[in-house]
């Protein structure tokens, strides 16, 4: 197919296939000319077109890297903007952010526990020792706690030398049971200089999260046992049954 302009008037011959197959026949140079010119053209189309649909693959390919890379940044800002800087664990936004998508990734078979955890005496280490080997406690501390979660579960630094850790677990006694593992791991830490000889030790306050509360509840019920723990000297764990703030589980 093709277009054509008239600059003046003029006249359109319309030749059907008979009058084409007579031209073969009558005028077999002239023919070969024009299809000569006629194959001319149409190859000179297809080349420009190639050109074209070559320059617009490498411009889409272009964009499609240049979406890879913005897409990488922006999830890299992301978890930078969810991720505490000295331990590497989540922040608060990085656990409200798992929160929000708690349908996609807990398992139907298992419910949720919460251990709030708390350095006993961290006042006293910074300001004796200083806040840079305080941070090195700090990192410490979220160092173990890594090692005693599994991919299941999720660690926060909450702020300061609070931490939460949000467990899938089977049963109330598998949490006190993960609780008074984490105590006796940090029990066992040996602490770098200055701080050769100085006892690391935590207190943890837990409870099993009813499905229905929201998040706010669930951290005020571990706090409230936390704070029971701290009031008693800390260097223990203590877990809360479902749905009852009275007698606990066996501490260690």
């Amino acid at each position: 197919m093709a277009s054509a302009s008239a600059l003046s008037d003029a006249e359109v011959l319309v030749i059907v296939h008979a009058d084409f197959d007579a031209l073969l026949d009558d005028e077999p140079a002239i023919m070969a000319r024009f299809m000569r010119r006629s194959f001319t053209y149409l190859v000179a189309c297809e080349q420009r077109l190639i050109t074209h649909l070559k320059r617009r693959n490498e411009e889409l390919l272009l964009t499609l890297d240049s979406l890879r890379q913005t897409r990488t940044k922006l999830t890299s800002a992301e978890r930078m903007v969810q991720t505490d800087e000295l331990t590497s664990l989540h922040n608060r936004r990085g656990l409200y952010a798992h929160l929000e998508e708690r349908a996609r990734w807990q398992k139907p078979n298992l419910g949720l526990g919460l251990l709030l955890i708390d350095l006993d005496n961290f006042k006293q280490i910074n300001d004796q020792y200083g806040h840079v080997a305080g941070d090195r406690v700090l990192e410490l501390l979220a160092a173990q706690i890594k090692r005693s979660m599994t991919s299941l579960d999720l660690a926060c630094r909450l702020g300061g030398d609070e931490f939460a850790l949000l467990l899938q677990v089977a049963e109330p006694a598998e949490l006190a049971a993960r609780a008074r593992s984490l105590v006796e791991g940090v029990r066992r830490l040996v602490l770098p200089e200055p701080l050769i000889g100085v006892a690391l030790s935590i207190s943890v306050g837990g409870v099993w999260c009813e499905s229905e509360a929201s998040w706010s509840i669930w951290y005020s019920q571990a706090d409230d046992v936390l704070y029971r723990v701290k009031a008693e000297g800390g260097d223990h764990c203590q877990i809360a049954p479902p749905g009852d703030m009275g007698p606990r589980l066996p501490s260690a």
